[in-house]
């Protein structure tokens, strides 16, 4: 049983690793990220600024490495339309999350127990 357990968690381990590789590549390939905080018509000087300030002027392999260290340590970063910490935003959320979850739930199963 422990073996078993163990599998699931590595398969579980490897699904997060490969799902948050595929976020960070489509996050790039999407894009200039700096592009979304600067105006139009700003400077030069600016513009690299901001892509210093983001890390997006290291190596994508940097990049990626400064990622996966933020995610493990639970740093999600800041939110581009809402210019706010993420995890912030998700913690506001969680209640309602939570609550139409279980709601649902309950709907499925009594319907499932009658039908």
């Amino acid at each position: 049983m422990l073996r078993y357990i163990l599998s699931r968690l590595a398969q579980a381990i490897l699904v997060l690793f490969v799902v948050a590789t595929v976020v960070f590549g489509l996050s790039r390939a999407s894009g200039n990220a700096a592009d979304l905080f600067i105006p139009q018509d700003a400077t030069d000087e600016t513009k690299e600024l901001v892509r210093h300030n983001l890390g997006l002027d290291k190596p994508i392999l940097a990049q990626y490495g400064d990622y996966m260290t933020n995610l493990a340590q639970g740093d999600l970063g800041q939110s581009f339309a809402y210019r706010t910490d993420v995890r912030g935003l998700i913690l506001k959320a969680l209640p309602n999350t939570i609550q139409l979850g279980v709601t649902a739930f309950l709907i499925g199963s009594v319907f499932g127990v009658a039908m």
